[in-house]
């Protein structure tokens, strides 16, 4: 293997294509990662410093292509930060510099072929990126004004870069008027040389595996999920590498980046037990050891990503064969920020039938009402509970929603106790709290609304009516007291987190799913 200290720009212009492996994760940089790249890199050009962003590793090359083993992340954002200044060039009246730019840093043209992007991305993002950085189509797009991205999906953080970038770059550029054009030069050139990463060329995946294994052993920042990757491709023989890559990828798309490591603990408490994040990659490397275990191990992953990604999105079409009101409890689960439960959600998933399964998240959402939403109780407890059941649906020493319960009984709060928590309960998170309020019902009506229309009172603790008269609500304080919104019906209290939301929903008003979806 082989080590040298270069520009990113340089070594973009190098190597002239490159591109991403289909096991690896998609962009995943968020807004705010984003911001203080291109902040810290900015400052860093002010003072004309060199500003080093660390090692990229490189597999290659094969067919003229270098493969990214490490530092995706970095050169998708380096080139975003060459188009913006490409764009502003085009702006300002320079398209033969714009388009010396592109040729330059983001685009290569095969002999006899077509121009594409140096970058080569996954198909999810090939396409948007290819605009961005070739200058095709308009100035991207807010991603809030496009309702057919996903948030928090690969293509809405490419389009969110580009745009945090575009407005990072303008800004500095035009800080100085009267210099603006050659503050794009100067950008640019410091980018390409003073941008600064070690570049390292390694002959396999399994040489780059032991370069990862080594950093993380020196207690460098690497994720669990990317040890486990290469522990997947050093491990897999070659007869299954392709089937294994292939595995991966599917994993990816199922898991999108959401929090890649919780995937891992939650995958590894579903059916083991409890784990700690730090020791959670030295247990999955020791259980599955070898090729059989290798492959073992990415069919494991692959259906339980599956299965995360259902538990995690309530629009999954997992949930098409399920009754509406599961999907239904599932999002109350997240409103009710559910995460220590989702390795027993997970393993009742793969044992129970769907009956169970409705009752099971009924249970939960009564059992995080009382004892950590209103009750605000030690949420560890839940969570060493919550892994010594996964484990036990699992093996099959609990079958049932009974069995849960009485695994969980430890937990339960007595209604004496719920009465006085709710009597004091106060929470910052909006959406809990108008759970709570909708939740509390009679029969055909909402409690809260015949108050909330009338009841000047309360839209001093935080709520007023909507303008427009539509019934809808909005939030003025801080903090929202409950007891002030709800009646003091000890019966109807008790039944808080039993009524089922949706059902309400249809049954009752306009102003209760104003309240749910709001």
């Amino acid at each position: 293997m082989d080590a040298s200290v270069v520009g990113i720009g340089q070594l973009i212009t190098q190597r002239k294509r490159l591109g991403v492996p289909a096991h690896q994760r998609e962009y995943s940089w968020t807004r705010d990662v984003v911001q203080e790249f291109s902040r810290d890199l900015l400052a860093a050009a002010t003072l004309n410093e060199a500003y080093f962003i660390g090692m990229i590793v490189l597999l290659g090359p094969v067919d003229s292509s270098w493969s990214i083993l490490d530092g995706q992340q970095r050169l998708v954002t380096a080139s975003l930060i060459y188009s913006s200044i490409a764009r502003w060039l085009e702006d300002a009246g320079k398209p033969d510099d714009a388009k010396q730019l592109r040729d330059d840093y983001l685009q290569v043209r095969q002999l006899g072929g077509a121009t594409g992007p140096r970058l080569q991305l996954s198909d999810e993002i090939t396409g948007v990126y290819r605009g961005l950085v070739l200058g095709q189509g308009a100035r991207p797009a807010r991603v809030a004004t496009i309702s057919d991205v996903e948030a928090g999906s690969a293509e809405a953080k490419i389009r969110e870069a580009s745009e945090v970038i575009d407005f990072a770059v303008r800004e500095w550029i035009e800080a100085k008027s009267e210099e603006r054009v050659d503050r794009a030069y100067a950008l640019s050139a410091f980018i390409e040389k003073a941008v600064t990463v070690v570049a390292l060329d390694v002959r396999d995946e399994a040489s780059a595996y032991v370069i990862f294994e080594t950093l993380n052993d020196r207690g460098m920042a690497l994720t669990v999920w990317d040890l486990v990757r290469n522990h997947l491709l050093k491990e897999c023989r070659p007869v299954d590498a392709e089937l294994v890559s292939g595995l991966w990828k599917g994993i990816v798309l199922g898991v999108r980046e959401r929090d890649a490591d919780d995937f891992l603990k939650v995958f590894w408490t579903s059916m083991h037990g409890r784990v700690q994040r730090g020791s959670l990659f030295d247990k999955i490397r020791s259980l599955y050891s070898g090729g059989d275990a290798a492959l073992k191990l990415a069919s494991e992953l692959s259906a339980s990503a599956q299965l995360y990604a259902a538990v995690t999105r309530t629009d999954d079409d997992f949930w098409t064969a399920f009754p509406s009101t599961v999907q239904d409890s599932v999002a109350i689960l997240d409103a009710l920020n559910n995460r220590q439960l989702r390795p027993v959600v997970i393993a009742a998933l793969r044992r129970f039938d769907r009956g169970e399964i409705l009752k099971l998240l009924e249970l939960f959402i009564d059992l995080l009402v009382r004892y950590q939403v209103v009750g605000k109780r030690r949420t560890g407890a839940i969570e060493i509970g919550a892994a010594r059941l996964a484990k036990k649906i699992t093996t099959g020493e609990v079958a049932s929603v009974a069995e849960c319960r009485t695994e969980l009984n430890g937990l339960w709060v007595s209604d004496d106790e719920f009465m006085i928590d709710v009597a004091k309960y106060y929470d910052s998170n909006h959406r809990r709290v108008l759970y709570l309020a909708s939740a509390v019902t009679e029969r055909n009506r909402l409690i809260p609304a015949h108050a909330l229309r009338s009841g000047a009172a309360l839209v001093s603790e935080g709520f007023e009516s909507n303008a427009s008269g539509s019934g809808g609500l909005s939030i003025r304080s801080e903090r929202v007291r409950t007891s002030d919104l709800l009646e003091t019906d000890r019966d109807l209290l008790l039944r808080v987190s039993d009524v089922d939301l949706v059902e309400l929903v249809r049954r009752n008003c306009s102003l209760a799913q104003q309240i749910w979806r709001g």
